[in-house]
């Protein structure tokens, strides 16, 4: 899909998988959502991280792709390393639903952010 559609129609219903996700966990009242934001969280990320990781390495030179793949799996590591620790910050004082939703909420935003940002320069330039 990346390759022939473009990497915004792989990273937008990503992102939506992943920010459901996330408020679906926080919100959970039975096994059954949470195994439902499990999926979606699966198919956020497994849509997400090979197409990011992919239109990296076709923006770089071809003797930098090392590097380019290696820097996003960096950034996803040092995601999943502090977000938790900055999870625990706030939901001491949030409570589980209010901290995922309000999760939820800013990743939608500054992703959404981010992508359009990024739209606008690619459609600049071709």
């Amino acid at each position: 899909l990346h390759d022939q559609r473009g990497i915004y129609a792989v990273m937008l219903p990503a992102i939506l998988c992943e920010s459901l996700a996330i408020f679906m966990i926080g919100n959970a009242t039975s096994l059954l959502l949470i195994l439902a934001s499990s999926l979606f969280k699966a198919v956020g990320q497994g849509a997400g991280s090979p197409a990011l990781q992919a239109e990296v390495i076709k923006r770089m030179d071809k003797n930098k792709s090392g590097v380019a793949a290696s820097t996003v799996l960096i950034g996803m590591h040092i995601g999943n390393a502090f977000g938790p620790m900055l999870g625990g910050v706030f939901v001491k004082d949030l409570g589980f639903t209010k901290m995922f939703s309000g999760f939820a909420v800013l990743s939608l935003i500054l992703n959404f952010i981010l992508l359009s940002l990024r739209y606008r320069k690619d459609k600049a330039t071709s």
